[in-house]
C-alpha cells in the first residue's frame, strides 16, 4: 500500500513541477507576444483606434460573469470521480455541462444578436475617426461571438486543472496566442481595420479550441468523448450547483 502512495506522490511531484516549468515558459512567450502584438495594434490603428477596440474587448468580455463559476463547478466533480477512478462519471459530468452550456449560450446568443441591431453602438463606443465609427458595430459582433464561443469550451480549462495538468493548458494557451498573433499580422497585412482584426483573432480563437478539444477527446481523454447516453440531469445539476454556491461564495 505504501509502495503504491510513493508512486502516486511521485507522479504528483512530477506533475507539479512540469506544470511549474511549463507556466514559466509560458509567462515568458506570452510576454513576447505581447510586446510585439501591441506596437504592431497601435501603429496600424493608431492610439485612438487601439483605445477602442481594448475597450470593445474588455466589455464585452464582461458576460463571461454569466457562466456562475461553472468551470470550478466542474473541477470538485472531476477531482473526486478521479479520487475514485470513475471515468463513467467523468464523462457524465463534462458532456452534461458541455450541453447544458450549449443550450444557456444559445438562448443568451438570440438575445444578444436579436437586440443587436436596436443598440447604438457607436454612441456605446464613440469614435472621433469616421472609418473606425463604422466599423464599431462590426468589431463589436466578432468579438461577442470569440467571447461566447469561449464560454461554451470552459470544460476544457477544467478537465486540465482537475487532472492537475495545467501544463497541457498552458501550452495550449501559448499555442493560441501565436496563432492570434499570427492571424493579426495577416489582418493588417490585409488591412482588414479594427473589424477585420477582431474577426481574425476570433478565427483563430475557433480554431485552436476545435483543435484542443478533439486532441483531448480522441487522443488524451477519450472516455470523454462526447456521447448522448452519458447525459445526466442530476450531473449537471451538482455541477451547476457547487458552481453557484462557489461564486456566490
Amino acid at each position: 500500500m505504501s509502495k503504491k502512495s510513493n508512486t502516486i506522490r511521485e507522479k504528483r511531484n512530477l506533475k507539479f513541477w512540469i506544470n511549474v516549468g511549463v507556466a514559466f515558459l509560458g509567462k515568458a512567450l506570452a510576454t513576447v507576444i505581447s510586446l510585439v502584438r501591441v506596437p504592431i495594434l497601435v501603429n496600424y490603428l493608431d492610439p485612438g483606434g487601439y483605445g477602442l477596440f481594448i475597450t470593445i474587448t474588455s466589455v464585452a468580455n464582461w458576460i463571461q460573469i454569466g457562466q456562475l463559476g461553472m468551470g470550478c463547478g466542474l473541477v470538485n466533480a472531476l477531482v473526486e470521480c478521479d479520487s475514485k477512478d470513475d471515468r463513467a462519471s467523468a464523462q457524465k459530468y463534462v458532456n452534461s455541462l458541455w450541453l447544458g452550456l450549449f443550450l444557456g449560450l444559445l438562448v443568451l446568443s438570440l438575445l444578444l444578436f436579436c437586440s443587436f441591431p436596436f443598440v447604438p453602438w457607436d454612441k456605446i463606443f464613440p469614435s472621433d475617426d469616421s472609418q473606425l465609427a463604422i466599423q464599431v458595430p462590426r468589431t463589436v459582433a466578432f468579438t461577442l461571438i470569440t467571447v461566447l464561443f469561449g464560454m461554451l469550451m470552459t470544460p476544457l480549462s477544467s478537465i486540465y486543472i482537475a487532472y492537475q495538468e495545467q501544463y497541457k493548458l498552458n501550452l495550449w494557451a501559448n499555442f493560441q496566442g501565436i496563432i492570434a498573433l499570427g492571424s493579426i499580422v495577416v489582418a493588417v497585412q490585409w488591412k482588414l481595420g479594427m473589424a477585420g482584426i477582431a474577426l481574425a483573432t476570433g478565427v483563430a480563437t475557433l480554431f485552436v479550441n476545435i483543435c484542443n478539444y478533439l486532441w483531448l477527446t480522441y487522443q488524451d481523454k477519450p472516455y470523454l468523448k462526447f456521447d448522448t447516453i452519458s447525459l445526466s440531469f442530476f450531473a449537471f445539476k451538482r455541477v451547476w450547483s457547487n458552481s453557484v454556491s462557489f461564486f456566490i461564495s
